[in-house]
């Protein structure tokens, strides 16, 4: 008996398909968790708007700040990424870099 795909993909399934990818990739927000620590959560968030103050479309987050440990949420551009990450690193070399990922599929609470 000859194999058989279980379902047999047809040209109107790549269609239906190519509506989910509606933005290209670089497009897409990112989301990014930092720890910094900080006895004062209002001041490491103020150290990182004047790192990344010239980022367009970005995004502070305050998570949460327990033992002196500050849990912020960044969120830009995947084209910011990069410049994003050398400031950060530069200008606060105790922080704590946590996941990045798709900002639509990252949940904040």
């Amino acid at each position: 008996m000859p194999e058989r795909p279980a379902h047999a993909h047809t040209a109107r399934d790549a269609h239906r398909a190519d509506r989910f990818l509606t933005r290209p990739r670089t497009a897409c927000p990112i989301s990014l968790t930092l720890r910094v620590d900080s006895p004062d959560c209002a001041q490491a968030r103020t150290r990182l708007e004047e790192l990344l103050r010239d980022i367009p479309g970005l995004r502070i987050m305050t998570v949460s700040h327990r033992r002196g440990v500050a849990t912020l949420a960044l969120q830009a551009s995947r084209d910011a990424l990069d410049t994003m990450l050398h400031r950060i690193m530069a200008g606060i070399p105790g922080a704590e870099f946590g996941a990045i990922q798709p900002a639509v599929l990252a949940a904040v609470h």
